[in-house]
């Protein structure tokens, strides 16, 4: 992640911190009208000298005088969250538009704090009721978007910063919010234009910059990135951003120990600043300091997306579970989820029950795992009741997972030999060196550019003879078959309903070829030969420096020797397929 230039928001509310007029049809009939007029004016000047305890005092006790003086609820409101009571500043913005259901102020004002309270669902309720009465208002389309952002709903919030910047052509947060929402869709070039427009519009933002250099991805945008954020620690200036961002800079040129030094400045200026914990975690493993990364990478429960994780049961921590059941539940991508499915059968030794919760595409091959006392429900409907909970990633922490410890026999996944023997009568007709190939990761997936391809740019790979190609790859990128010389790739992904049927094909294969992708995961559960061409920069689970995986045995990496070198590894490829083809033969 880039340095975050979510706008935050501030309070609905003129320059001078309060709404100057009480909002009344006939104010000089109100009874004690005059007195409360009085008081608002003191409780104004109490609000400017930030003694915002002082002045809530006066507007309740305005409140009290008129009750249905509006100005006086959303103004308590300020006052009460800028004191820090957020839930009561809640209750008066909820109140003033209960008084004035078109009050656009008091339904924004109710929207940050909701937002600032966590309650992002309501948050994005209010927004869109402030926007609705205040359509013009660029703001609170900003405001609104950035609420769904808080979502992980990410193409509404491109949605409205596009509004807000239509409103409002000089708008060079909404831009650079913009640009950030567009790279969470992994939808580079736009937040390159982005990231541009704001930096035109804001030239001495290097927080901007910062952002702009990250987003272009090549060694000159990355070294300009790293002189931004020095630039910015330097003057003192978003040190919290500044830090993360040069982190992530310094990870993606492997330059860990010193990544891991930005990180944890980040996180001693503000101990629950939650990217840096969690970008400290994903260093800590790469480097193979599992003791420590672990217990640290438990703060990614609280990021947004994985929210939906909570359960009402308590959390397995480890403590004695013999008699009772316990529900595991997937939490990211399907290659995580067959990567940790190896936990199960140890979970299962201490539980009475397992309830397993993971993607449908994965069901039919976890029903291969050893273990009969499990219950293996699809993520996309309630799972049995059971007595406590874990989320899978959390397990390797749970166990005590060390680098010299990976538990798990392999093969650990095995799909039912009718399948198996299915896929043997499709592809026995072909004599030769049989090889699938994965060249592109989930689209959604954050660092999804740097670790997948083009079909196209393996040709050196597809050139070598007597070689038989089978396309592993499903989706759209399954597509890019068809534009290939006839047969140069038989494309499997017709009969690829999920992965059992993929794996009965690898098992049916002489060799996996893939980028960082589910396929290469599976191919490693299956103790099935798979090389993996891995980013300069690569996940953690594959370490550094090492061309095996403590996790698959069956695995063979090729790294790229420098960032976005794909080149010289598809080059090295090609030459150890031709070695083995011709072995074969």
């Amino acid at each position: 992640m880039a340095a975050d230039h979510q706008q935050r928001g501030e309070i609905v509310a003129p320059p001078n911190g309060v709404e100057g007029a009480p909002r009344l049809a006939d104010p000089t009939t109100v009874p004690g009208y005059p007195e409360a007029a009085k008081l608002f004016g003191q409780a104004a000047t109490r609000f400017n000298a930030r003694d915002y305890a002082g002045a809530a005092a006066l507007f309740r006790e305005i409140i009290a005088r008129v009750p249905g003086m509006i100005a006086a609820h959303n103004n308590l409101g300020v006052a009460l969250r800028l004191d820090g009571h957020e839930t009561e500043a809640a209750a008066a913005f909820r109140r003033a538009t209960e008084i004035a259901p078109d009050y656009s102020a008091a339904y924004a004002n109710l929207g940050l704090t909701l937002r600032a309270l966590g309650e992002s669902e309501e948050a994005v309720a209010a927004f869109r009721r402030a926007a609705a009465l205040d359509p013009s208002n660029a703001e609170l389309q900003s405001h609104l978007a950035s609420a769904y952002v808080a979502l992980a709903r990410y193409e509404l919030a491109v949605a409205h910063f596009r509004r807000a910047t239509e409103l409002r052509q000089h708008f060079p947060s909404a831009y650079a919010n913009l640009g950030m929402a567009l790279t969470e869709l992994n939808r580079w070039d736009e937040a390159v234009a982005a990231y541009e427009r704001a930096a035109a519009l804001d030239p001495d933002n290097a927080s901007i910059r910062v952002n702009l250099a990250f987003a272009r991805d090549d060694p000159a945008g990355i070294a300009e990135a790293e002189a931004q954020c020095r630039r910015l620690i330097a003057g003192r200036s978003n040190l919290l951003e500044a830090y993360n961002a040069l982190g992530l800079i310094l990870q993606k040129q492997n330059r860990l120990d010193e990544s891991l030094e930005s990180y944890r400045r980040a996180s001693a200026l503000k101990p629950d600043f939650l990217p840096a914990a969690i970008n400290e975690s994903l260093v800590l493993l790469l480097l193979g300091r599992y003791e420590e990364a672990w217990p640290k990478y438990e703060w990614r429960r609280r990021l947004p997306m994985l929210r939906r994780n909570q359960r009402a049961m308590p959390p397995w921590q480890g403590e004695a579970i013999a008699g009772k059941s316990i529900l595991l539940h997937s939490e990211q991508g399907f290659g995580d989820t067959i990567q940790f499915l190896r936990y199960v059968p140890l979970v299962a030794e201490r539980a009475r029950h397992v309830v397993l919760e993971i993607p449908r595409p994965l069901v039919r091959m976890a029903a291969s795992l050893p273990i009969e006392n499990v219950t293996i429900v699809p993520n996309n409907r309630p799972p049995p009741s059971a007595d406590v909970h874990a989320p899978m990633l959390g397990l390797p922490r749970i166990f005590n997972t060390r680098v010299d410890d990976i538990p798990g026999r392999v093969p650990y996944l095995t799909p039912r030999r009718p399948l198996v023997e299915r896929w043997a009568r499709r592809l026995a007709a072909d004599t030769r060196f049989k090889v699938g190939l994965a060249w592109a990761g989930n689209p959604e997936h954050r660092g999804n550019r740097s670790r997948s391809l083009t079909l196209g740019r393996l040709a050196p790979l597809l050139a070598v003879r007597d070689v038989g190609w089978y396309g592993l790859q499903v989706g759209p990128p399954a597509e890019e078959i068809k534009r290939l010389p006839k047969d140069t790739v038989i494309d499997l992904s017709p009969q690829l309903a999920d992965f059992a049927e993929t794996a009965g094909a690898i098992l049916n294969l002489d060799l996996v070829i893939a980028v960082d992708t589910a396929v290469a995961h599976l191919a490693g559960a299956l103790a099935r030969p798979v090389w993996i061409m891995i980013a300069f920069s690569p996940d953690w689970r594959w370490l550094l420096n090492r061309d095996d995986s403590l996790w698959y045995p069956s695995v063979r990496l090729y790294r790229q020797p420098a960032p976005g070198d794909w080149d010289s590894v598809i080059a090295r490829v090609a030459a150890d397929v031709a070695a083995r083809a011709a072995r074969r033969t």
